[in-house]
């Protein structure tokens, strides 16, 4: 038959002031033997009554009235006259047994009050440092806590300067090529100069407003508010116009724009204002990573049920530490300084992720160039153009929940 050590335990608790008890009375008789040529029937209870005494503050009343009556008994039958008998003839022997119960009772009950004493007070210094302990361990875990939380602190903080950086590097842009334009007003300027201001400040300007809504569209995802005009649009047709957006950038910049699209329309359920501004967005920031004389690729077309564009640049290229945060809102990727990085990248992934696709970015490591890759569900040809529905941000549990592999 098996026991099991755990109920064991408590029974082993409870019996062992008991075997304690046994043990003091069989070494009380074995020194009272030994004693004995010497004590011959006188004080047959004095090592009983010094077993008494440390069994009473030892082991408490149950085991002190153990040996209460069971030293009667031995002593009588072995060290009392008659020896071997229970029988008591001398007067000295009733004087001896009533002595030794006066003195032993109050033993039995002041023994017990102390060792109750002594056993609560052991209780609540266990109770006090179990409650210590836990104390210790949830203090230990609050500092930990209030440490992970200045920690997130200090990068919120850090990113709420490189976003400020960010929105000075991006408003200062637009605003300084403006600033130039309108000192012509100042000096004697040609009809053809000024014409070439006012067309400068028209294109800054228009750039200005879409700093300014990708601005508010960072805003709006982090906040679920972005609302989205959705209709059946062409990709090819909103490809070509934000190309045609940046031309003139790219070729006064000196760098090469290259253009392939599909001849047949490719039919999306987009907002076109916000599509167009992720085309416009991705080859602003391919010029802006690219250094003169490099080349851009812009390429739309369908594949595998998908609207896919394409934009590639011999650039600087990126890390794949700075891949993991291309579109978070940071003013700086990397100690490159590479030109990857603004608030028009940051509003991409929530808008491209509100129509049903996903954007990914592809490098080879610094100074390999990027790719950016857009894939966007397809509607049906034959479908008939809407008119424009209004859709509601998704929640951000579902957006996370979409795989992305370097996921921008």
């Amino acid at each position: 038959m098996n026991f099991n050590s755990k109920q064991l335990h408590p029974r082993w608790v409870r019996l062992r002031p008991y075997l304690g008890a046994a043990l003091g009375l069989a070494v009380a008789t074995l020194v009272r033997s030994a004693l004995d040529p010497l004590l011959g029937d006188r004080q047959a209870y004095m090592t009983y009554m010094a077993a008494l005494i440390g069994t009473a503050w030892l082991g408490g009343v149950g085991p002190a009235l153990f040996v209460l009556v069971g030293s009667l008994p031995l002593a009588m039958f072995l060290f009392m006259s008659p020896r071997y008998s229970l029988m008591v003839v001398d007067a000295y022997n009733y004087i001896a047994i009533v002595t030794y119960l006066a003195l032993g009772i109050p033993i039995v009950a002041l023994g017990g009050k102390f060792w109750r004493a002594r056993h609560e007070a052991k209780q609540t210094e266990e109770v006090y440092g179990t409650q210590a302990r836990e104390l210790a361990a949830e203090r230990k875990r609050l500092q930990q806590e209030l440490g992970r939380l200045s920690e997130e602190l200090r990068d919120v903080d850090r990113r709420r300067e490189d976003f400020l950086g960010l929105l000075a590097d991006e408003l200062r842009r637009p605003l300084i090529p403006i600033a130039s334009a309108a000192s012509f007003h100042s000096i004697a300027a040609t009809a053809s100069e000024m014409a070439s201001a006012m067309d400068v400040v028209k294109q800054e300007t228009s750039q200005l407003g879409r700093v300014l809504d990708d601005l508010l569209d960072v805003f709006r995802s982090s906040q679920a508010g972005i609302l989205l005009q959705k209709k059946k649009v062409d990709l090819v047709e909103i490809a070509n116009r934000a190309a045609a957006g940046v031309r003139s950038m790219a070729a006064q910049s000196g760098r090469e724009l290259n253009i392939s699209v599909a001849k047949a329309p490719v039919w999306i359920d987009g907002d076109a204002a916000r599509v167009e501004r992720v085309v416009y967005n991705l080859l602003n920031n391919a010029i802006r990573s690219t250094d003169p004389g490099g080349q851009i690729w812009l390429t739309v077309n369908e594949r595998d049920g998908a609207a896919l564009l394409r934009i590639k640049d011999t650039g600087a290229g990126l890390s794949a530490e700075a891949l993991d945060r291309l579109f978070q809102p940071t003013s700086s990727l990397d100690s490159g300084g590479q030109g990857h990085g603004n608030i028009g990248m940051s509003a991409i992934k929530p808008i491209v992720e509100l129509h049903g696709g996903m954007v990914t970015a592809h490098s080879e490591g610094v100074g390999h160039g990027c790719e950016f890759i857009v894939r966007l569900p397809l509607v049906d040809r034959a479908l008939p153009p809407t008119t424009g529905d209004r859709v509601q941000q998704t929640a951000p549990e579902e957006q996370a929940s979409r795989p992305s592999s370097h996921e921008a």
